[in-house]
């Protein structure tokens, strides 16, 4: 046990120094580290499993940072490897961050970060059949409030935190049309959505 944690300590550093490892003019080398470390990375964290869960985050979090940066000089690269190694781009969550469990108490839908920091998280893709898809929210929509609290300063993590809860529950949505010129409520009953690498079911409770 004690060598898989030195091997998951080494993974997360060769992670993290990935980005500062390479020169700018040098996209294939960062690529490839890139890509060994994650083939290492992963096999380790399923050995693992929920211990390694803030590790995951504190990776998670980095690599994220750097994808999402578009004056990054490997934002680009980081970004095709993220879909390469079939994980969403870091401003696409199912129901926005499904932590590192595989249900998720939710109701359906893709929040996509921030353009700007003063423009609202927007509804991206919404699962067929789930809970907000059903109190028809469309995709496009701009998220307002969550319960009644302001949303629109949040963060993507924010915003995810209030959305989710004990499924059963019930969220009040107010939501914006794409041209942020009018809005209106929805009331969502959360359900258990079930995420896997080939599928995604919603379960009813």
């Amino acid at each position: 046990m004690k060598t898989l944690h030195l091997l998951f300590f080494l993974c997360v550093t060769t992670f993290l120094g990935v980005y500062a490892a390479a020169p700018p003019t040098q996209p294939a080398v960062v690529a490839l580290r890139f890509v060994a470390a994650a083939d290492a990375f992963f096999a380790i964290q399923q050995k693992l499993g929920v211990k390694a869960a803030d590790a995951v985050s504190q990776v998670d979090e980095k690599v994220n940072t750097v994808a999402l940066d578009s004056a990054h000089p490997q934002a680009a690269v980081v970004r095709a490897f993220l879909i390469g190694l079939d994980r969403q781009p870091p401003e696409v969550r199912v129901d926005a961050f499904a932590a590192t469990s595989a249900n998720i108490a939710g109701i359906g839908v893709a929040l996509i970060d921030k353009r700007s920091p003063n423009e609202p998280l927007r509804i991206g893709n919404i699962i067929p059949g789930s809970p907000a898809e059903r109190a028809g929210i469309k995709p496009d929509s701009f998220l307002i409030s969550v319960d009644g609290t302001n949303a629109v300063s949040m963060s993507l993590r924010q915003s995810a935190s209030l959305v989710r809860a004990p499924v059963g529950t019930s969220v009040t949505l107010e939501l914006a049309d794409a041209a942020l010129s009018h809005t209106n409520e929805f009331t969502v009953k959360r359900g258990k959505i079930v995420i896997s690498k080939a599928k995604v079911e919603v379960i009813e409770e």
